[in-house]
């Protein structure tokens, strides 16, 4: 947000992966996450499926 002209300047997104220490594959996002996020972003939130 520019602040004198209060108008947007930016815009963006990020993608969060979880990932198996041991493996260094990817797992599924921890649920105790999710659910924080699911809080902050509400109905916003994209699901995957």
């Amino acid at each position: 947000m520019h602040r004198q002209e209060a108008r947007v300047v930016a815009e963006g997104h990020t993608v969060h992966v979880a990932i198996d220490r041991d493996t260094s594959r990817p797992i599924a996002v921890p649920a105790a996450f999710r659910e924080r996020i699911r809080k902050f972003k509400g109905a916003a939130l994209a699901e995957p499926g």
